[in-house]
């Protein structure tokens, strides 16, 4: 369920024109799915409800109101959850609310910050007060290259990150989006649960290759719906082997010749 709160949305409605400039500033792979985004912006007829109730999972706002307005907590509080970390709730006179997380999409829409981050900050631990000048130096690496995604989900985390990160960072998330369509079975159907469908990938690397796999992949055509099939699986694992005696008998003759040469100069 949606919060009632005015206060838990992001007033998009009238960002639209910033959102349709902003959007010019990456190339969208195949094109034609542009106009996907581009339909999506135009027609936006309500804010971004950014706060659910009633659900057990996700993560807790950060906040607390006091006298009708909306206070973030010290930044060395985080991270906090209203609903286990009743000590640290205690030094702040506001009301926490405790029974809503954040949309999932606010967490998915910075997902080209988050990987920065982790990267400046690998085998590090976690400290609060370095997040601003993290945060400034992750600017710097804006825009990331690449963006892939599938055509269904244009409209919520293709959509939101640019809107999210443009507003943190007055930057572009990414470069490019590389847009994929759906794996349907042999018989082009989509894989399902309930048709009992769906390959393991796990399997077929175990069976084939990684590679093999990669090579089947690699011939979707972007933004398209694409048919799983074990003979083009087979075909890659065949190419693949050819590929590795090819690379086998180079070096061989190399190591071959390196010797011989070695042995004349001595």
């Amino acid at each position: 369920m949606y919060s009632k709160r005015d206060n838990s949305l992001v007033k998009i409605k009238d960002l639209k024109e910033k959102i349709l400039e902003w959007q010019k500033n990456i190339k969208i792979i195949p094109e034609s799915e542009r106009k996907k985004l581009i339909d999506w912006i135009n027609n936006i007829d309500q804010d971004w409800n950014i706060s659910r109730t009633k659900m057990i999972w996700g993560l807790t706002f950060p906040f607390y109101e006091k006298d009708g307005k909306i206070y973030p907590v010290n930044i060395e509080e985080l991270p906090i959850d209203p609903r286990i970390d009743k000590e640290k709730m205690k030094k702040y006179d506001g009301k926490f609310f405790e029974d809503e997380t954040v949309d999932v999409w606010i967490e998915s829409s910075i997902t080209s910050i988050i990987i920065l981050y982790n990267a400046l900050t690998e085998n590090k631990e976690f400290n609060p007060k370095e997040l601003p000048e993290l945060f400034n130096k992750i600017k710097e690496y804006l825009p990331v290259d690449l963006r892939q995604q599938g055509y269904e989900i244009i409209r919520t985390w293709l959509f939101d990150t640019i809107v999210r990160v443009n507003l943190l960072t007055n930057k572009s998330p990414w470069k490019y989006v590389l847009i994929h369509g759906m794996v349907l079975d042999e018989k082009g159907r989509k894989m399902s649960k309930s048709l009992g469908n769906a390959i393991n990938p796990n399997e077929i690397m175990d069976k084939y290759s990684p590679d093999a796999l990669r090579y089947w992949a690699l011939l979707a055509a972007p933004g398209n719906d694409y048919r799983f099939s074990t003979k083009d699986i087979e075909s890659g694992q065949a190419f693949i082997i050819k590929l590795w005696n090819i690379g086998r008998y180079i070096e061989m003759n190399i190591q071959r010749k390196a010797r011989k040469n070695f042995r004349i100069k001595r």
